[in-house]
């Protein structure tokens, strides 16, 4: 976990302790009767909350729903790093720089692959690294 998601989660972590410490509290100011009636509408907020906050992250987080992003993050390679998506035509990875040939007389196609995340994170190489998804036409690679 990177340094500032610990921070990020420790923080909410502490705002959230003390929440509940003031609901105790108040709770406790109430007396047993109508704390348990405060609870009982506490609870029931919560739970809608909860089921709605649930059917967002679920509705966010369907293939398909984020953006097709392919990440290379931290690698040390001597070698090319090639990360194509999304190419309507021929297209050629190799010794050379890489080209990308449309076809003549056609439109770009929309992609038909399933987009979402692909990542290489971490990772140390001697050779090429080449993430390549989406090419609606002829792929050449030359090593």
């Amino acid at each position: 976990m990177a340094v500032k998601q610990r921070r990020v989660v420790i923080i909410t972590m502490m705002v959230f302790g003390l929440i509940l410490m003031g609901v105790g509290l108040f709770f406790l100011d109430l007396g047993l009767e109508d704390a348990d009636k405060a609870a009982s509408v506490v609870g029931a907020i919560t739970g809608i909350a909860g089921l709605g906050l649930s059917t967002v992250s679920f509705l966010l987080a369907r293939p398909g729903a984020s953006s097709a992003a392919q990440r290379v993050d931290n690698v040390e390679s001597g070698a090319t790093i090639d990360v194509i998506d999304g190419v309507a035509g021929d297209a050629r990875l190799g010794d050379h720089p890489p080209t990308v040939t449309p076809r003549p007389g056609e439109r770009p196609a929309t992609p038909s692959h399933p987009r979402g995340e692909q990542s290489v994170t971490n990772t140390k190489a001697t050779g090429a690294i080449r993430i390549v998804r989406g090419v609606d036409g002829d792929l050449d690679i030359n090593s």
